[in-house]
């Protein structure tokens, strides 16, 4: 793992049986945020860029539900998501019952973002729904069931200014998922960058 980005979670008390209901251990992964030297656009058109991590960073705490029913909960504070809570079944249903795929799912399916948007239910468009659209399309490309969990996440990195804001949430989700689903503590740079 880089100094670029951190996970902390001791494997010593994860569960090893493979049931998703029975918890794991606690899982805390920070990224920085960024700033982009030279070159911002080029890299749109798939030309390198200049850039280094700021002293800023995003956070995502992983933890097993407290629920009194198997649940996921998501707050994400700095976007005004304060406790937003699935049924586990609910999930099932709605999501992993009609995911593809994980191989479509990393090469992107909008087929997929648009069961979830209709998940979520919500009539407009904003921060909080494409978070929502994000947390919960890497929820169901990272784990092989759904796993209940409270996941919150909270950043230093300002939102809209250009730092990466956004690619550090994203990194630190599936960093966090990751750590879940493989319970060794270990987690590789590389299956990061696949999500």
């Amino acid at each position: 793992m880089s100094a670029a980005m951190s996970c902390c979670c001791d494997p010593s008390s994860a569960s090893s049986s493979s049931n998703p209901s029975r918890g794991f251990r606690p899982v805390l992964v920070t990224a920085p945020g960024k700033v982009i030297l030279h070159g911002e656009h080029a890299v749109v058109y798939g030309n390198p860029a200049v850039a280094a991590a700021v002293g800023i960073r995003s956070r995502v705490a992983v933890a097993p539900s407290a629920a009194p029913t198997p649940a996921v909960e998501v707050s994400f504070d700095d976007v005004g998501i304060r406790g937003h809570r699935w049924s586990l079944s609910a999930v099932h249903r709605g999501l992993f019952e009609r995911r593809p795929p994980r191989e479509a799912l990393l090469a992107g399916s909008p087929d997929f973002q648009e069961v979830i948007w209709r998940f979520l239910d919500r009539s407009e468009e904003g921060l909080q729904t494409t978070s929502l659209l994000c947390f919960l399309y890497l929820y169901c490309s990272v784990l092989d069931d759904p796993v209940p969990m409270r996941v919150s996440a909270e950043s230093d990195i300002p939102i809209g200014a250009g730092l990466g804001s956004s690619a550090a949430l994203s990194v630190c989700l599936a960093a966090g998922l990751l750590a879940v689903r493989d319970r060794d503590g270990e987690v590789d740079r590389d299956e990061i960058n696949r999500y």
